[in-house]
C-alpha cells in the first residue's frame, strides 16, 4: 500500500499510525499528486481519492494524474456542488462551482484539516454529472454513485451534499487476470482519508466480485 499527501504533517501522522499497528506493507510519502507518474510510482489495482477532488485548483489535470496510476478501480469521495432550490435543474449538466478560500493560519479552527493551504486558494466543487463526466474522460467505463444506505453516516451523504463514486476500467479481454469489482448497489465499503494505492501483493487472496 502506498499513500501520499502534500503536507509533511499528515504523512507523519499516517506513518505513526502504521508503525503503531506494526504494518510492514505500507509506505507514506510527501508528494504533490500532480507529480504522480506510473513510470516512477507504478500502477495500482485500487486507488482511493477521498476528500480531495473538491479541494483541487486543477481538478482535470489532477484526476488525469491519479487515473494514470490506476490500473483498475478508482474510488472518489467528494463534496458536491449544491445550489438551493435550482440544484435539480442544474444536475442536468456537468458543472463546477468555483470559490476562493483564504489561507490557513496556525490559530485557525480548521487547522487540523487545512494546514496544507497556507495561501489563498481557488477550489472547484463538482456536481454529480461532472464527476461522472470527468471519470469517463479519464478512461473509466463503469461508474457508479453509491447510495447512502448505511447508518450513522454524516448528514451530508444523506442530503446529497457529499457522495462516493466507484469507477472501473474495462477489462481488455476475458482472460485478464487482474481482479475486478462488480459495481452493484451495495459494493464493499472502503474508508480512507487520502489518496492511496494498493497493489496486487497487498490484497488478500479472495474474489473481488460481489
Amino acid at each position: 500500500m502506498f499513500g501520499i499527501d502534500i503536507d509533511a504533517h499528515y504523512v507523519e501522522q499516517a506513518s505513526f499510525v502504521g508503525d503503531a499497528l506494526g504494518l510492514s506493507n505500507v509506505e507514506f510519502q510527501q508528494l504533490d499528486l500532480l507529480d504522480l507518474d506510473p513510470s516512477t510510482h507504478g500502477k495500482f489495482d485500487l486507488v482511493l481519492c477521498l476528500g480531495i477532488l473538491y479541494h483541487l485548483e486543477n481538478p482535470v489535470l489532477s484526476m488525469k494524474r491519479i487515473s494514470a496510476v490506476t490500473g483498475d478501480v478508482l474510488v472518489v469521495d467528494t463534496t458536491l456542488m449544491k445550489v438551493p432550490i435550482i440544484n435539480p435543474v442544474l444536475d442536468r449538466w456537468p458543472l463546477w462551482h468555483m470559490r476562493r478560500v483564504s489561507g490557513t493560519t496556525s490559530d485557525a479552527t480548521n487547522i487540523s484539516t487545512s494546514r496544507w493551504r497556507p495561501d489563498e486558494f481557488c477550489q472547484f466543487s463538482p456536481n454529480s454529472p461532472a464527476v461522472r463526466n470527468l471519470l469517463e474522460y479519464c478512461g473509466f467505463t463503469e461508474i457508479a454513485r453509491l447510495k447512502a444506505k448505511a447508518k450513522n453516516l454524516e448528514k451530508r451523504y444523506y442530503s446529497g451534499r457529499r457522495a462516493t463514486f466507484i469507477a472501473q476500467r474495462r477489462r481488455s479481454s476475458q482472460g485478464d487476470a487482474s481482479p475486478t469489482l462488480a459495481l452493484t448497489e451495495n459494493p464493499p465499503q472502503v474508508y480512507s482519508q487520502r489518496s492511496t494505492g494498493i497493489r496486487d501483493s497487498d490484497l488478500p487472496t479472495a474474489s473481488a466480485q460481489r
